[in-house]
């Protein structure tokens, strides 16, 4: 094993930590990323920022399972496992990652006092609606 796939090891270990601890907040609705208000920083609109924050929980073991392959493409001789694994886990993450933060869709993954929410697109609709009437 190289020291790079002994950096990636460490950094998936970290990460998964961090996750499993962020994700139980947001689960239970405990942490800021619950906001109405996006920081400073977002420019994507507060629709988006609502959006990201439902998809939080559900995208978290799909980057887990994209840096997994690239782990096992480091450190096995099975170099096309590990990036097919890390493909369709970015694939796979993004399709779900943007229908929850359109659509507010699969609810099942959505934590559950962000499930009465609607998705982007919706809300984006129905400010256009309120601004034309």
């Amino acid at each position: 094993m190289t020291l790079y796939g002994a950096g990636l090891i460490f950094a998936l270990l970290f990460l998964e930590v961090i996750y499993v601890l962020v994700a139980g907040k947001v689960w239970r609705g405990e942490s800021g990323l619950d906001g109405d208000v996006p920081p400073a920083w977002w420019f994507l609109g507060d629709a988006t920022w609502r959006g990201v924050a439902r998809a939080y929980i559900a995208t978290g073991p799909f980057v887990l399972a994209f840096f997994a392959g690239a782990l096992v493409a480091e450190v096995s001789d099975a170099d096309d496992a590990g990036m097919a694994i890390s493909a369709c886990a970015l694939l796979l993450g993004v399709l779900v990652h943007g229908s929850i933060v359109l659509f507010n869709r699969p609810k099942a993954l959505v934590p559950p006092h962000l499930r009465d929410e609607p998705g982007a697109l919706a809300e984006r609709r129905a400010r256009r609606h309120r601004a034309v009437s």
